[in-house]
């Protein structure tokens, strides 16, 4: 998890750049990217994500590779 909550805003603005494919009516049923909720839900995840890690809103991320970590205690650790 990546806390995002000091760019939320402008990750939110960044979408809104590209309203056309988000902001689009579709049809009774249809789920894509392009709903009108899309909105809505990304807020949802993005908070879901937050909690996790104590934070307002967060994001999770997929590492494809083993990630080396030399130090455990000090990655966990708070500073």
């Amino acid at each position: 998890m990546v806390g995002i909550s000091s760019v939320w805003d402008l990750k939110r603005q960044a979408v809104a750049a590209y309203s056309s494919q988000f902001d689009r009516p579709m049809p009774e049923g249809y789920r894509f990217i392009g709903t009108s909720d899309y909105h809505a839900a990304a807020a949802s995840r993005a908070g879901y994500w937050g909690q996790q890690i104590g934070c307002a809103q967060g994001e999770a991320c997929v590492v494809a590779a083993t990630l080396r970590v030399d130090d455990p205690v000090g990655l966990l650790s708070s500073h």
